[in-house]
């Protein structure tokens, strides 16, 4: 959630406050990042809750997907910086710093599923030692 208010948030406010628009293809284009980047999320959920290291791999298995996503908003982002549209520059930098944050959150997701896949194995070197295999649980947020 920080990661979420450090920078979409702050970047949200900054757009309204600046009067910057995103053209329909820009905006189209970061709606793509963002879907993948909260399916790669909502996967590593499920195999938080779940405990299911299939679940964490494939959660981790975004990154391609996403990267191309990124290199084409870069392409894009570049191309429209160029033009003679109205506050370009401003709204370059807005249209790459959500760019940014949902890289970061991606890290972030990658990150925890990742520690998913180690926390599996280390609970099933345990087992394998005659000890009680620990248990990940997510008790749900009221």
């Amino acid at each position: 959630s920080d990661a979420i208010e450090a920078t979409m948030v702050h970047q949200g406010i900054h757009r309204l406050e600046r009067e910057l628009t995103v053209t329909d293809e820009t905006a189209s284009k970061l709606t793509a990042l963002a879907e993948q980047v909260a399916t790669a999320y909502d996967t590593m959920v499920d195999a938080l809750r779940r405990d299911d290291v299939g679940a964490a791999k494939a959660a981790r298995r975004f990154k391609k997907g996403i990267n191309r996503t990124v290199d084409d908003l870069d392409q894009h982002l570049s191309e429209r910086l160029m033009s003679d549209a109205p506050h370009r520059q401003s709204t370059y930098r807005f249209e790459r710093d959500l760019v940014e944050g949902y890289k970061r959150l991606h890290v972030l997701t990658r990150r925890v599923a990742r520690d998913i896949t180690h926390l599996r194995g280390l609970a099933d070197l345990w087992k394998e030692a005659d000890h009680e295999a620990p248990t990940m649980r997510i008790d749900p947020v009221e």
